[in-house]
């Protein structure tokens, strides 16, 4: 900020003109610097945009600095040397004027810093107050989930260790089960390849079908991946894409856009041979399942889901002979999936007791 002051009278062609000092006010004190031509052109856009303001100009005192401006509005002497250690106090941001009538911002070069003019016109440094951030993590939407009677993702991890030590190692081989939160890490773009190499040592080309539990917008589904080591133009044992969803309501096809493109990057990553309108044309189908009546249950209708799918699941898979198999609308009770839950519920509490 430039104060305009008024100094002795220069002559120039002929013509006498009044000399100005200016005062860099965003330097330290006692710095001025002089330059005529470029005072008048600040004391123009000042007066221009200032024209109710007026300049004090009874500065004689040469103990006092000359009277400093804020956003063309002088506030009185200020004083240089004579700022007490109370009056330094910790603030973060804009400058301010200290007056209850004409109290407003202003901007300075330095953001570590502001200053301020109390009444009696002195400035005040006002040094910044520093506030630790936490670091940003990356969106997970199922560890948001924490309301009672919600599944959340570490309960899942317990549970599926439970479901997996029961199948037996024959269907151990033959199927795999991706991490509930792979896909949903891989909707971040910025993760994504991370995703596909932790997929490619599952190696899913050699199983019959591939598990990919989604939780995504605070609801869980169930993604199966049925042959996909087979050719894509196989008719005994065609590779197809299951989606259980236990609620139909919230349009599970809403999901199929970013499946493909999932299954698209897994291709690509493993160098398949298959082309991309071949992987195009892999069949996404939404089975009618039975489905939940409240608002909470979504996680233990796709532990259920895989629990019944791992124990019936055929040897192979086909779309025009057997689909859709044992995923109707009667596949089980609302009481069978309640009898489920408390098993659940009590390896939960046995792995608890036992930690302690």
């Amino acid at each position: 900020m430039l104060l305009i002051l008024p100094g002795q009278m220069s002559e120039s062609r002929g013509e006498p003109k009044e000399r100005t000092d200016v005062v860099d006010t965003d330097h330290e004190e006692g710095v001025t610097s002089r330059h005529p031509r470029k005072n008048q052109i600040k004391s123009r856009r000042h007066s221009t945009r200032n024209r109710k303001s007026k300049a004090l100009t009874d500065t004689t005192d040469s103990d006092v600095s000359p009277p400093l401006q804020v956003c063309g509005k002088l506030q009185g002497p200020v004083e240089s040397d004579n700022l007490s250690a109370e009056e330094e106090i910790k603030i973060v941001g804009e400058s301010f004027i200290e007056d209850d009538s004409n109290a407003y911002p202003l901007r300075t070069r330095s953001r570590r810093s502001r200053r301020m003019v109390n009444r009696s016109g002195s400035e005040v440094t006002i040094p910044r107050k520093r506030v630790r951030r936490q670091p940003r993590r990356p969106l997970n939407f199922s560890t948001s989930i924490t309301s009672e009677g919600v599944l959340s993702s570490r309960q899942f991890y317990r549970y599926m260790d439970h479901i997996w030590s029961e199948v037996s190692a024959e269907k151990r081989n033959s199927i795999a089960c991706m991490d509930c939160l792979w896909f949903n890490t891989y909707a971040e773009s910025k993760w994504k390849e991370k995703v596909l190499k932790w997929i490619e040592r599952e190696d899913i080309f050699s199983k019959k079908y591939v598990l990919v539990p989604i939780v995504l917008w605070s609801h869980w589904n169930l993604l199966i991946f049925c042959h996909f080591g087979e050719s894509l133009q196989s008719e005994s044992s065609t590779p197809c894409m299951l989606l259980l969803d236990s609620l139909h309501m919230t349009d599970p096809k809403r999901l199929e856009p970013l499946i493909r493109k999932f299954v698209m990057d897994i291709y690509k990553n493993e160098k398949r041979p298959e082309t991309k309108e071949l992987i195009r044309k892999i069949p996404l189908l939404v089975p009618s399942i039975p489905q939940q009546i409240d608002d909470k249950k979504c996680g233990y209708f796709v532990l259920y889901y895989i629990y019944l799918f791992i124990k019936n699941a055929p040897e192979m898979f086909s779309i025009d002979e057997g689909y859709p198999y044992f995923m109707t609308e009667d596949w089980f009770t609302l009481e069978e999936l309640d009898g489920f839950c408390r098993t659940l519920e009590s390896v939960r509490v046995d792995t608890t007791s036992s930690d302690e």
